[in-house]
């Protein structure tokens, strides 16, 4: 089970110094904690709360790993595991049908990204010492102590506790008047500088080659430092680390799109919206995501005066709210769509047409497109409750977004379209039947009058019937829609 990643407000580090080992030296030997809300939550377990750590240890590795740790905001390869140290696990399950070569490159990478992102890596001499993961995750911080539930805390104040830490060890070591410190010293202070197209690479998750490229394209800007390239606030930049592993030509064309497109003026949008943080941040239940998708897509519902019965229309809503939506063909089948909503580029959604789930089932007018109209409904999630809240200005669907979001998205989708006790009362409607036959005319009676494809049809009547789903039903199920999972939007 996926654990929950709870919400806090803030993250520091303690310090307690081990006494001077000798006249006019200082100790570098302390007790290093950390804490989230004033509340110790690493390290614990197998390490004694008496043991000392080697402060100098830290902050070379904070200085090393500076730019990755407040910059880099994706996994390895393709990689979107639903917490931090899941990482190992989803690239073991990737790595099964890629070639040798593949793999091994696979396996550097989370290597190398678990170096830098688990502080326990600071300590690699000392054995038994508990994971520490932190990884950025939009304008947060995923904090992940072993054996404990992941916390998310404001990235500003997760900097500023890297910041204070980093500055107390350097105190602590230029006081003791020992030149050895000198060198250590003098690389924190210059943790923000460095050459700008290996910090542009950091902040948008691409490789040195693209990221040069898209500058030199004049797609992206050169950033000033560490700091200037932390700020999420340019559309263009943030397409790009959403964009995930495509060619330079593909990432071009995204960006391109979102350049075309003009701000414009949203003020109902933008107080539904706020109505929506209110309602989200309002519901504190312990469900799981998907649950809370479907909260979301009821309450849209009853803001439209829709019954459950009643056909949603996505494009209308869209179109009611003044959001520039476009049909395109992306030449990029893993990109669904493309939407911005940032200070200088929309709030406006690009449809591709050529992306592989819009392509094949593809007929007519996209507003009767049951995949395109599941995409138009997922983006309408993002808009409402994402925007300027768990996502930047930009979002690409198919792309590099944190699981937990897009989880949410999936399900207020699909349950905008069609809720899932409607579709259990279809089925209770047609006879409650157990054959495939009957299963699927049931089925097929959902897509035509909703509008939505098979996939989804299958998954909102599966959660619809809760405990009436026996093993014979859902053996049915995964014979006529076996992509109901991962079809979905």
């Amino acid at each position: 089970m996926i654990p929950t990643i709870r919400n806090a407000r803030a993250l520091s580090f303690a310090i307690r110094w081990r006494p001077i080992d000798a006249p006019g030296k200082a100790s570098n030997h302390a007790d290093i904690e950390l804490r989230i809300d004033d509340t110790r939550i690493w390290p614990s377990g197998q390490v004694d709360d008496s043991f000392a750590w080697f402060a100098d240890e830290l902050l070379a590795h904070l200085t090393e790993y500076w730019k990755a740790l407040v910059l880099q905001q994706t996994y390895p390869g393709s990689l979107q595991p639903p917490y931090p140290s899941a990482l190992r696990h989803e690239a073991n399950i990737s790595s099964v049908s890629a070639s040798q070569e593949i793999a091994r490159k696979l396996a550097q990478e989370v290597d190398d990204f678990e170096t830098a992102h688990n502080l326990a890596s600071a300590f690699g001499g000392i054995s038994g010492i508990p994971s520490l993961w932190l990884v950025r995750e939009e304008m947060a911080m995923v904090v992940e102590p072993e054996g404990r539930n992941p916390y998310r805390v404001p990235l500003s104040g997760a900097i500023t506790a890297l910041n204070n830490v980093g500055d107390e060890i350097c105190v602590r070591l230029r006081d003791s008047g020992d030149s050895r410190w000198s060198a250590i010293i003098a690389a924190w202070e210059s943790r923000n500088g460095g050459d700008s197209v290996r910090i542009q690479s950091f902040a948008i998750g691409q490789d040195l080659e693209t990221t040069r490229a898209l500058i030199h394209d004049r797609f992206l800007a050169s950033p000033n430092s560490v700091i200037d390239a932390s700020n999420d606030n340019d559309e263009l930049k943030i397409a790009a680390r959403m964009s995930g592993i495509l060619t330079i030509a593909e990432i071009e064309a995204i960006l391109r799109e979102v350049r075309s497109c003009g701000l414009r003026q949203t003020d109902t949008l933008d107080r539904l919206s706020q109505e929506a943080l209110d309602f989200a941040d309002d519901d504190r239940t312990d469900s799981l995501i998907h649950e809370a998708g479907i909260r979301a897509a009821k309450w849209l519902r009853q803001k439209l005066v829709l019954r459950p019965v009643d056909i949603s229309d996505p494009f209308k809503f869209l179109a009611d709210h003044n959001v520039d939506v476009r049909e395109r063909s992306l030449n990029s089948p893993e990109v669904d769509a493309i939407a911005c909503w940032g200070p200088r580029h929309g709030p406006a959604i690009i449809i591709n047409r050529t992306s592989r789930r819009h392509k094949t089932p593809y007929t007519g007018p996209m507003a009767r497109a049951g995949a395109i109209r599941a995409t138009a409904a997922h983006e309408i999630c993002h808009l409402l409750f994402d925007r300027g809240h768990t996502l930047p200005a930009a979002e690409v669907l198919g792309g590099r977004v944190a699981h937990w979001v897009e989880q949410r998205a999936r399900a207020f989708a699909a349950a905008f379209l069609l809720l899932p006790s409607v579709a259990a009362d279809k089925w209770h409607a047609h006879g409650r039947p157990m054959d495939e036959e009957g299963v699927n005319k049931a089925l097929t009676a959902l897509c035509a009058r909703y509008q939505v494809t098979k996939s989804i049809a299958a998954w909102q009547l599966e959660h619809g019937l809760g405990s009436e789903v026996n093993p014979q039903l859902k053996r049915i199920l995964d014979r006529v829609a076996p992509n109901r999972y991962a079809a979905l939007p």
